[in-house]
């Protein structure tokens, strides 16, 4: 893998924070959140794929009647679980949006900028 591959994958890295626990995942590349538009992603479908980890998180959290044990990351785990927990799946959804959101106006901006300034070397 490529230094520079990495440093892209690095630019979309997003931790969230949901009460106690965190979140790790990214936001939705350009090409994702065209396709997910056209598709009508649900929240749930889009958190299940951009989100790789967590920490803080006991059992409790994730199901009544459980233990405080904390848990590692499993993607298992966090697929099952996140079905039922919409107090913890949407909060994910809205920072993933927001970060998808901000990277996509940027990047309209820029290529605003640029026809600008091509229009003005003319």
């Amino acid at each position: 893998m490529s230094d520079l591959a990495e440093k892209i994958r690095n630019s979309r890295r997003l931790e969230i924070t949901v009460g106690k626990m965190k979140f790790f995942g990214r936001r939705a590349t350009t090409a994702e959140y065209y396709k997910m538009l056209r598709q009508q992603a649900e929240d749930v479908e889009v958190v299940k794929m951009l989100v790789d980890g967590w920490e803080n998180v006991q059992e409790s959290d994730l199901f009544e009647g459980s233990s405080d044990k904390k848990i590692p990351f499993d993607k298992e785990i966090f697929c099952e679980a996140i079905e039922d927990l919409p107090k913890i799946w949407k909060p994910i959804v809205e920072k993933i949006v927001e970060s998808t959101s901000e990277h996509m106006k940027k990047k309209e901006e820029d290529e605003k900028n640029l026809k600008a300034g091509s229009k003005q070397a003319s």
